[in-house]
């Protein structure tokens, strides 16, 4: 999004998908299509794209400064999100009024023996193998 709005950016797509990218300082950047690397046997030239126009409009003043901006950190929009989620979850418990909860019944858990307190003495038995 930054070559959009920023001045000296210029990018040139070949006919085999291939984008070639030049930053301001006229560096080249090129970036393959993943088809390339996934079918390397499979041609995917496409026609030659149409010339383009000898003298491109000049930039407008002022275009860099129409680059959207956030107005929160991503930190902020997560948090907000998750504040909004918990908030939304209470609202629905609150609506509910406790409808559909099953409550657990004090039941005591199930032992291998009938008093944990002294497990079974076995003596020096050594262990089955």
């Amino acid at each position: 999004m930054i070559k959009t709005f920023l001045p000296g950016w210029a990018d040139t797509q070949h006919p085999d998908g291939t984008l070639t990218i030049t930053t301001p300082t006229g560096t080249h950047c090129v970036t393959k299509p993943l088809s390339s690397l996934l079918f390397p046997n499979w041609n995917t030239t496409t026609t030659p794209t149409p010339p383009r126009p000898q003298s491109p409009s000049p930039p407008r003043p002022g275009r860099n400064l129409r680059m959207p901006i956030r107005r929160r950190t991503r930190a902020h929009n997560r948090a907000a999100y998750i504040t909004r989620e918990r908030r939304l979850n209470a609202t629905e418990r609150a609506a509910e009024g406790g409808r559909g909860r099953v409550t657990p019944k004090a039941t005591p858990r199930p032992t291998l023996w009938p008093d944990p307190a002294h497990p079974p003495d076995y003596g020096n038995d050594p262990p089955p193998f």
